[in-house]
């Protein structure tokens, strides 16, 4: 099993946790909420109140988690979602795009093809 740690979509992407096996990947993702001289934050977990950033992932709340096997089936809980508006949704659906398109890279067994192009 391989642990992996990136950043997607820009500055005010999303931070992703990957724990990939040959046929299925675990995935941990955290909105990057703000940034400060180059240190991106997260929405505090639990925060009654935002903003209140951590930089800690460990102290941030999780936007979405779950796994995605090599056949393309997957499981993505987001708890109850929330977006701002058609530009934050359109961001979402990016997400997941390169949720998959990333899962197929870092398998071993990654065979299939998530989106038509």
């Amino acid at each position: 099993m391989i642990h992996i740690t990136e950043d997607c979509l820009g500055d005010f992407g999303f931070r992703v946790v990957w724990k990939v096996r040959p046929h299925w990947a675990d995935v941990w993702v955290y909105e990057i909420t703000s940034r400060e001289d180059g240190t991106p934050g997260f929405d505090r977990r639990g925060a009654r109140s935002l903003p209140d950033p951590v930089n800690d992932i460990a102290d941030a709340e999780v936007y979405l988690k779950g796994y995605i096997k090599w056949d393309g089936c997957s499981e993505l809980d987001q708890g109850c979602p929330h977006w701002c508006g058609p530009t934050f949704f359109k961001q979402h659906i990016a997400l997941l795009e390169w949720l998959y398109r990333r899962a197929q890279e870092l398998m071993e067994a990654g065979n299939w093809s998530p989106w038509d192009e």
